[in-house]
């Protein structure tokens, strides 16, 4: 006989919740460690385990769980003061945690997630993607970030996470947060970008009366606001040197001063930050330190851009149409196949920023009940009206768009195959990271040849 879950824990208030989660049929109870040790045998697929269960200590408990010949997942039921206990017995092996008092919904969610983990099924569908933070999309990329997430989340590991503006790096530094012991606690973020220098220290830092002029009274920094919490600073690649000395302290002793101030004040909290920046380009050039690099890169997490995955395009836009449509009380727009092979066949160089400020125009205005390319914002319908980088597997419907019926045949021939020659460039360059060289070599052209071409595109562009 095995079972799905083995739930221990001395309330039965608790045990009730498994119960209602999964069914009488797939948990065994355990009220105690000498229970859960005679039930160990059943080869449950996922343990819950209270770390002040009755017994052994929960390190040895853990221990003894994973000795066996098949070791099940292990989550872990942790009270507000139990974090640091949870934190060490999750580098010790444990698969992460849940914050009581646990809800039925999310033991079901968690338990489904690590059982399909152990069968090999995708950790996530995009449906629970939304509960751990809004990392929607069904790409592979995708699929591999949720999982990094759910890795790096139950640790207090510094992290880095890249890629271009609009990515949506915050939506995933919040739901490393979410998934993090720290959860109950602040998330604060800082725009690096949007503080001038002047000001960076004191904001970060905060300071003393009397400071500087204006200083008329002691005020607390962003750092202490998330005392015990999470710490993002977005856009960090912007930080003046003044400012990266004392975070690499921060990062070092958990330890800063305010400005003006002479006493060290000690903080515990995490700290993940974004760029969409090559920040090893900055260290070359002298703008960025190496060593506050490393502390900041113990984790790397990269979003790709929306055109290097554009099977999440239609599952973006229809999560966030239905969002918008709900908010002004009208029903869901209704994506046909047709428009969204168009769409993702869009470059989408503002990524998936440019993607939500589509879905909540056309969630606003379009007429219903099918959405229309006639009902797409006027510079993006534009854009489509170009077809400049149609991708490479995009439908006929997608890349007739850049047809040019009004023209006559010599006209509209010279105007398609412009399309055809800048997509064609595009796609080799975008496959060679960016690289005119050995996209040249690859498809076999002369690198002032594919120059020549964009340059020959963007002239095209400004004069219409």
């Amino acid at each position: 006989m095995s079972c799905t879950l083995l739930f221990a824990s001395p309330s039965e208030r608790e045990r009730r919740v498994a119960v209602e989660a999964l069914g009488e049929e797939q948990v065994v109870l355990a009220s105690s460690t000498a229970d859960l040790l005679l039930a160990l045998p059943m080869q449950p697929e996922v343990v819950v385990l209270r770390i002040d269960l009755p017994g052994l200590s929960s390190s040895r408990l853990l221990t003894r769980i994973l000795s066996q010949p098949n070791p099940p997942a292990v989550l872990l039921a942790v009270a507000e003061e139990e974090r640091k206990a949870a934190l060490e017995l999750a580098k010790a092996g444990a698969n992460g945690w849940l914050m009581r008092p646990m809800s039925a919904e999310v033991l079901a969610w968690r338990v489904q997630q690590l059982v399909e983990q152990r069968r090999g099924a995708p950790a996530l569908t995009p449906d629970l993607a939304k509960v751990v933070g809004g990392i929607i999309g069904i790409s592979p990329e995708m699929e591999r970030l949720r999982r990094m997430v759910a890795r790096v989340a139950c640790t207090d590991l510094s992290v880095l996470i890249t890629g271009e503006s609009g990515t949506g790096k915050e939506v995933v530094a919040r739901a490393l947060h979410l998934a993090s012991l720290r959860s109950t606690k602040a998330f604060v973020p800082v725009d690096c970008a949007a503080i001038p220098p002047t000001l960076m220290e004191s904001e970060l830092f905060g300071y003393e009366k009397g400071a500087f002029t204006g200083a008329t009274s002691r005020r607390s920094g962003l750092v202490e606001s998330a005392r015990d919490g999470t710490f993002f600073l977005d856009e960090v690649g912007e930080l003046e040197s003044g400012s990266q000395v004392k975070l690499l302290r921060l990062l070092q002793e958990g330890a800063y001063r305010l400005v003006g101030g002479t006493q060290e004040k000690q903080v515990n909290l995490r700290v993940l930050a974004a760029t969409n920046r090559k920040l090893e380009e900055r260290i070359a050039d002298g703008g960025f330190r190496a060593d506050l690099f490393h502390r900041l890169n113990v984790v790397r997490l990269h979003l790709p851009p929306l055109r290097k995955r554009t099977e999440d395009v239609a599952v973006l836009l229809k999560h966030f149409l239905g969002r918008f449509a709900a908010e002004s009380g009208r029903p869901p727009l209704i994506l046909g196949d047709s428009i969204a092979a168009t769409l993702a066949a869009y470059a989408w160089p503002g990524n998936v920023r440019e993607l939500v400020n589509c879905a909540r125009y056309v969630a606003n205005l379009a007429p219903g009940p099918e959405l229309q390319v006639a009902d797409l914002p006027p510079r993006l319908r534009a854009s489509l009206g170009q077809v400049k980088a149609p991708g490479p597997t995009a439908s006929p419907q997608a890349m007739g768009l850049g047809i040019r019926y009004e023209l006559p045949y010599k006209d509209a021939k010279r105007a398609w195959l412009s399309i055809f020659e800048f997509a064609y460039v595009q796609h080799q360059l975008q496959a060679h990271d960016g690289n005119v060289s050995r996209a040249a070599r690859a498809c076999g052209m002369d690198r002032k040849s594919i120059q020549r071409l964009l340059k020959r595109s963007q002239e095209q562009d400004e004069t219409g």
